[in-house]
């Protein structure tokens, strides 16, 4: 947590108390279409390892499959591009 909050010019503590303000109901925000989804590694893979196998992603009406090996950039902008 303190990485990504350096990363963005944020105090650790800061986001955990933002969060728990969330939790609590007690912050004003509205909700952004991109939201946190559950993840299920089936096979584990090394570092500098790149995975292959099949990613299946369903997020509302869009069903996405994808077989073989999976370049993590192009992953991204599929990920990103499915969240707007």
């Amino acid at each position: 947590m303190a990485v990504l909050a350096r990363r963005h010019g944020v105090n650790a503590n800061q986001v955990f108390y933002w969060r728990k303000l969330l939790r609590e109901g007690r912050l004003d925000v509205i909700p952004s279409v991109a939201q946190l989804m559950p993840v299920r590694l089936t096979e584990e893979s090394g570092p500098g390892r790149a995975w292959s196998g099949v990613i299946r992603i369903e997020l509302g009406r869009a069903h996405i499959h994808i077989e073989g090996a999976v370049d993590a950039e192009a992953l991204h902008i599929v990920l990103e591009q499915l969240g707007r």
